[in-house]
């Protein structure tokens, strides 16, 4: 089977999963014990009629299978319908908090693979040494520790005692953001200030990426480090590294050509992983740091009922675990030639 086979057929078991993700949610969220019509129009100081309206235009006397089609009807021309929260229309909420997490597990994930794989690496090479022990540990405590406190250490430590970053909370300092007059096109402050070339607003943006991009690149890093670590002690046993240094290869061309490479397909796994999980919200860090990214928006969602934008979020998260799996599939036959679509 050729890629482009591959991919439309993953694209069509897609469906199903979708929408059996939304099936579940969808039906969960409508059987909780409360009224969310009373919630949206103000709570026990509402009245009757207000309540009884928004019950109508919501379709919330309907019964539950008749709400679940009506979403899905709306849902195939493209409407995730308008949240009564914010009073937008949930597409829009999703562009303006989903860029932000975005652009942080990007910061985060190539920062996570920037240390995690030398890591690895230098710790198979180095079995049993005082580095190899040390990275062991490192990855442990990664693995380990909570994000929530890891954040909050950082916060204390480099920003109130120490005074090495900005303000930690937000993504740009209000006043260069106010006074810059700056446009947003993509939503990622560090693209869009690159375009317009204002780099003041770049570097800004970039200090308050530091300390929440480092809070969710040390677990991922920790990881990633295991998974490199283990695949690597078991690549460099094989019979062809043998017969590679036999040759007279340098060491460094056996490690990085040879057993690097073959052992890559696992921790290209964790990655593709590990950036789908932080893409769909890493929620006790964007807590932590007042993030405005869609894990923040999703706590919001659940916590004031609102059914709409948490269909919309959970569209979309589905959506972006399908599009990673199917990447770091394809990376599979980049790396290893010898892999095959069936």
């Amino acid at each position: 089977m050729d890629l482009k086979s591959y991919i439309a057929r993953r694209l069509l078991l897609a469906i199903p999963t979708i929408l059996g993700v939304t099936l579940i949610v969808f039906f969960i969220s409508h059987v909780v014990p409360a009224d969310p019509a009373l919630v949206w129009a103000g709570g026990a100081r509402a009245r009757p009629e207000q309540v009884e309206q928004i019950r109508q235009l919501y379709h919330l006397n309907e019964p539950i299978w008749k709400q679940y089609v009506i979403f899905l009807s709306d849902l195939v021309r493209g409407d995730l319908g308008i949240s009564p929260v914010t009073g937008r229309p949930v597409i829009e909420d999703i562009k303006t908090y989903f860029p932000a997490t975005l652009e942080l597990t990007i910061f985060a994930i190539a920062l996570a693979i920037l240390i995690g794989i030398p890591l690895g690496v230098l710790s198979a090479i180095k079995k049993d040494s005082p580095v190899d022990h040390s990275t062991r540990i490192f990855a442990l405590s990664g693995y380990s520790m909570p994000i929530f406190w890891l954040g909050l250490i950082l916060q204390l430590v480099v920003y109130y005692y120490l005074g090495l970053v900005p303000d930690p909370g937000g993504r740009v300092n209000t006043q260069v953001y106010i006074s810059s007059e700056f446009k947003t096109y993509t939503n990622m402050y560090l693209i869009d200030s690159l375009i317009q070339g204002r780099f003041d607003v770049f570097f800004d943006a970039l200090q308050h990426l530091i300390l929440p991009g480092f809070t969710l690149a040390y677990a991922t890093a920790a990881i990633i480090a295991r998974m490199t670590r283990s695949s690597m002690l078991e690549v460099i046993r094989q019979d062809y590294i043998e017969f590679a240094r036999a040759r007279g290869l340098p060491e460094r061309v056996v490690i990085y050509k040879h057993a690097l490479r073959n052992a890559m397909i696992p921790t290209v796994t964790v990655v593709g992983l590990s950036f789908g999980g932080l893409l769909a919200g890493a929620v006790l860090t964007e807590t932590v740091f007042y993030w405005p990214g869609i894990g923040r928006y999703m706590v919001g969602t659940i916590n004031t009922l609102d059914f709409p934008a948490l269909m919309g979020g959970t569209i979309l998260i589905a959506l972006v675990f399908v599009i990673v799996n199917l990447l770091v599939d394809i990376l599979y036959a980049i790396i290893d030639p010898r892999i095959r679509y069936g």
